[in-house]
């Protein structure tokens, strides 16, 4: 089992891009890899059959692993070119071929897969199944290290757009520093509002520091002071710290329509969820 989980997806580990190294990727499930599957693609029959295809592996009957891989490797099911690439790489249900390693690597790598662009890179740097060329492993690093990055970016979209409110808040500040997307602060400001509309208190802090600096936003004082009062409200220390400043530069007539703004403030309830 311990072969198989070398090319699961972990959501979390994709958010930090780290160096390339296979023997060290984390542990986990098939179940997990069965749920990415039906998360990112949604293709009821080839997900059943490339369960049959795991199960197969798990119970060690590699040649019915591999007949299945290979039928829907052929088909371009990435996961399947990923795992059937282990299999010629490992000799498991089939003769050990390199060669067809690094070719099905390739073909999963091309549809976006990181694992399998991970293998390259070992593969290159050690000089199997291909020349050994260490500018064209790192090349394959870099690769790799990309497609984490797209992937992170792609399943914490869907979570942002399905309403969680923390995923609303680290794509707003992905886009506010410009970390694995185009920096854009209408963007950061598009989703910092849609969780600090929903209570998210470091979201209502951001959102209150675009306020207070005009940053893509009219500059407003009195809605910059409601949100660093809420942000301080849950809790958050900058919110209220923020708070004390900005009143230093407010009349007691605007911190008083603040005060009221965020006593009458109600989360919204994303309908998304």
């Amino acid at each position: 089992m311990k072969k198989l989980i070398r090319f699961i997806h972990p959501i979390l580990f994709l958010l930090i891009v780290t160096p390339v190294y296979a023997d060290d990727l984390p542990d986990q499930n098939a179940t997990e890899l069965l749920r990415q599957l039906e998360d990112l693609e949604g293709k009821e029959v080839k997900k059943h059959s490339f369960q049959d295809g795991m199960d197969a592996y798990l119970q060690k009957d590699y040649w019915a692993a591999f007949k299945t891989f290979h039928s829907l490797a052929d088909q371009g099911h990435a996961m399947a070119q990923l795992q059937l690439g282990e299999l010629y790489e490992l000799g498991w249900g089939v003769s050990q071929d390199y060669v067809q390693a690094a070719k099905w690597y390739r073909k999963a790598s091309e549809q976006g897969e990181f694992r399998a662009s991970e293998q390259l890179f070992k593969m290159y740097h050690q000089g199997r199944g291909v020349a050994k060329d260490e500018a064209e492993a790192q090349k394959w690093a870099q690769k790799a290290n990309e497609q984490k990055n797209d992937r992170a970016v792609m399943l914490l979209r869907r979570e942002a757009e399905q309403g969680k409110a923390y995923a609303q808040f680290k794509l707003g500040e992905m886009y506010a520093n410009g970390k694995g997307v185009p920096q854009n602060h209408l963007e950061a400001v598009n989703w910092y509002r849609k969780a600090a509309e929903q209570g998210h208190g470091s979201a209502q802090n951001n959102l209150g520091v675009k306020y207070s600096q005009g940053q893509d936003v009219p500059q407003d004082y009195v809605e910059a002071h409601k949100w660093f009062s809420l942000a301080g409200s849950k809790g958050i220390a900058a919110g209220r710290k923020n708070r004390d400043e900005i009143e230093k530069v407010m009349t007691p007539e605007q911190i008083a329509e603040a005060q009221k703004r965020a006593g009458d403030w109600k989360p919204k309830i994303d309908k998304t969820k």
